[in-house]
């Protein structure tokens, strides 16, 4: 029998697949997108400990050559064998800092090359780049829309809505008849007794039949498929709206916390301006005798 309509069940089987497949599609697209967001924060992650490498090896020069001024200092005997010995230490807490961040560095390099799969030796490997400071302009409405602008999960969300929407009709099908037709194609034979198996009459048959199949009692089977395809549409729907709003609620607390940090960068300029200027002072009270070196330590330090 080959049927000629299978209650639409072929038609809606076929739309299912197609939206599957897109959905699909969208999955590996934001499975890359993962993976390229991974590596870059590994990329940024590997360049902040870089530069506070940089930073630690300065503060390991300036200590060294503080440590050589205070020494040659007290030989002349305008320094204080403590302010020697605050030197010292100064400088060892520098070497140890350094040391901690070369490490923190080096796992940082290991994780990316090993995030990345570049093929290159911890040895060798090195960045060269620095950290991108970008003004981000956009008020907090302008970055919503970018936010749901061609974004994957969306997409899947309205495929997931499409696809509750064909089991419905796959469920209302089951209420539609099933239409089919076929051909018999043979031959009979006809003999009266083994005496004329050599002088068989045969017949050429053909039969063609058409027919419809419809259940009309199924019990409760068809109205609770119907019933539960619904139920999950209505769930869909409650798990989509939660969705986008966990997605609207990460972007506005994202937006806020690039609101607050280009705050923060802005009072730590201005605490570092303060820092520089107190730092000339002390180098000028330390060079003058009024201050110890505990005293222009303190201000490097800050």
């Amino acid at each position: 029998d080959q049927p000629l309509f299978a209650q639409g069940k072929v038609y809606y089987g076929l739309k299912l697949a197609k939206k599957n497949r897109v959905i699909l599609n969208c999955k590996l697209q934001e499975e890359k997108l993962r993976v390229r967001g991974f590596v870059v924060k590994q990329y940024f992650n590997a360049l902040m400990h870089n530069r506070n490498y940089q930073i630690a090896n300065e503060s390991v020069i300036i200590a060294r050559e503080a440590h050589r001024v205070v020494t040659a200092r007290q030989s002349v005997g305008t320094s204080s064998e403590y302010d020697t010995l605050s030197s010292r230490l100064h400088l060892k807490n520098a070497e140890l800092a350094l040391t901690k961040t070369d490490i923190e560095r080096r796992s940082a390099y290991e994780k990316l090359l090993t995030t990345s799969g570049i093929a290159e030796s911890l040895s060798s490997f090195s960045l060269i780049d620095s950290l991108p400071l970008r003004e981000y302009t956009l008020d907090l409405d302008q970055t919503i829309e970018l936010v749901k602008k061609d974004n994957l999960t969306l997409v899947q969300l309205s495929g997931y809505g499409e696809v509750f929407d064909y089991r419905i009709k796959l469920a209302q099908t089951e209420y539609l008849p099933g239409i089919f037709a076929g051909i018999t194609l043979g031959r009979n034979g006809q003999l009266n007794g083994y005496s004329e198996l050599d002088n068989i009459r045969w017949v050429d048959s053909r039969i063609v039949h058409a027919g419809l199949k419809w259940d009309i009692f199924s019990g409760t089977i068809r109205s609770q498929r119907l019933s539960q395809a619904r139920i999950d549409r209505t769930i869909f729907d409650l798990n989509e709206k939660q969705a986008i709003d966990t997605m609207i609620l990460a972007a506005r607390n994202a937006y806020d916390f690039v609101t607050i940090s280009k705050e923060q960068l802005v009072l730590a300029g201005e605490a570092a301006v303060l820092a520089e200027k107190a730092l000339s002072l002390a180098k000028i009270s330390y060079d003058a005798g009024s201050k110890i070196y505990l005293d222009l330590q303190n201000a490097e330090l800050e």
